[in-house]
């Protein structure tokens, strides 16, 4: 069985090696696809996987989810399914059943599969900056449920995915299984940098009409409110006692709680 992994990138140093080592190694290097559009940061150089550079125009989110359907629906010509996730995303499958998520694909034959989105939190008070040569779940223990997250990115039929990549055209099955962890928030310092990058790019006029990306725009001080009212909301068990899918039925988020063992994969 052969799978193809797809990101879409600009300017995302902190990311993109990781992204590319952890499904490289699943999945083969030759089986990665990293969309360049028109990062300036060297970023994309010297990394593993097929990169294929865009010229950078006005951003629009629907325009960046039709372009990688219309490639997700190529590559299925030559693999057997593809997955597509933003750099920041790591699928990770119970270790409990599976030893790997590539081994939960092959077991798994489903047309479209959507994961239990979980965004991973750093404890400011606690936890030091992300290090990237120590596992991730050594540094990192807290995160919640969140039906933003909670996406249909695992595809072994044509997809036409919706700008986000939160939905699409087709029906999915939601696996509990399989846990979509959203690196983002996992790193503090990181959010303010990368929020200063999104509020100066050149975003389309569908975008701005429609609020798409709004929270790639907003300021530090509504971030950081956001952030801390986040982490005050906070369990000290397992996640495993949410009922997720309460919290993805109803498009809300649960409270802050220890990722489960059988996920810490990374």
């Amino acid at each position: 069985m052969k799978t193809a992994v797809i990101t879409m990138v600009y300017n995302e140093k902190f990311f993109i090696n990781f992204w590319c080592s952890y499904y490289g190694m699943q999945f083969g290097f030759e089986n990665l696809f990293i969309l360049d559009n028109g990062s300036t940061d060297g970023s994309t150089y010297n990394i593993p996987g097929n990169v294929i550079r865009i010229p950078r125009g006005e951003f629009d989110d629907e325009k960046r989810a039709n372009m990688i359907s219309d490639f997700q629906s190529s590559l299925l010509y030559e693999f057997d399914s593809v997955i597509y996730t933003d750099c920041d995303e790591i699928l990770t499958a119970n270790n409990l059943m599976y030893s790997s998520l590539k081994e939960y694909i092959f077991h798994n034959p489903e047309g479209i599969i959507r994961a239990v989105g979980v965004d991973l939190m750093q404890d400011i008070k606690s936890e030091g900056e992300m290090d990237f040569s120590i596992p991730i779940f050594r540094q990192r223990r807290y995160g919640y449920i969140t039906s933003w997250e909670s996406k249909p990115l695992i595809t072994r039929i044509s997809t036409r995915w919706s700008a986000g990549f939160h939905d699409c055209n087709a029906p999915s099955i939601l696996d509990k299984n399989v846990w979509l962890i959203h690196l983002k928030k996992s790193d503090f310092n990181n959010c303010l940098n990368r929020l200063e990058i999104t509020r100066n790019i050149s975003w389309s006029k569908n975008s701005i009409e429609n609020n798409s990306g709004a929270h790639q725009r907003i300021s530090n001080d509504d971030f950081i409110h956001n952030y801390e009212n986040i982490l005050s909301n906070r369990i000290s068990c397992d996640l495993d006692v949410c009922d997720i899918v309460d919290i993805l039925e109803s498009n809300s988020s649960g409270p802050v709680g220890l990722i489960p063992e059988r996920f810490r994969n990374f």
